[in-house]
């Protein structure tokens, strides 16, 4: 006797429309375009601190902070500015896969005490960001 599966549930259908999957792919675009270009001109030589990393990551942070609360209130109106500007934008803007690359360069380097020092900043920066952009942004532009 054979014992009977269950069909597997189907896959949760993803709820994206074509105008958001557009706007993710733009912002996106930009977002990563404009990252690069910035690193391109202001290239980290090898064992010093990643400068412009930093930088990106930190901006990256204050601007999700400050744009999280603003597009809650227009999503509504505007269902695309979510995924262009946060996910599409800063997603593209920042990157955590550059701070690993870095971080284990200064390690590999011998830079201990600059690899520990940027993982910190950029984290504990980056945290305290998002919620100096929310609370400034909260305070200009108070919800109803």
């Amino acid at each position: 006797m054979t014992e009977q599966l269950e069909p597997e549930p189907p896959p949760l259908p993803l709820r994206l429309s074509p105008a958001t999957l557009l706007a993710i792919f733009i912002g996106g675009a930009t977002g990563t375009v404009s990252r690069y270009l910035l690193d391109s001109y202001h290239p980290t030589p090898s064992g010093h601190f990643p400068l412009t990393t930093l930088i990106i990551n930190l901006t990256g942070s204050l601007a999700i902070g400050l744009l999280v609360p603003l597009v809650e209130r227009v999503t509504p109106r505007c269902p695309w500015a979510r995924p262009l500007l946060v996910v599409g934008i800063l997603g593209g803007w920042t990157t955590y896969s550059t701070l690993a690359v870095d971080s284990d360069l200064l390690f590999k380097g011998t830079h201990v005490g600059l690899a520990f020092g940027y993982v910190a900043v950029t984290v504990f920066g980056g945290v305290a960001l998002v919620l100096v952009g929310e609370l400034f942004s909260r305070k200009v532009a108070p919800s109803s």
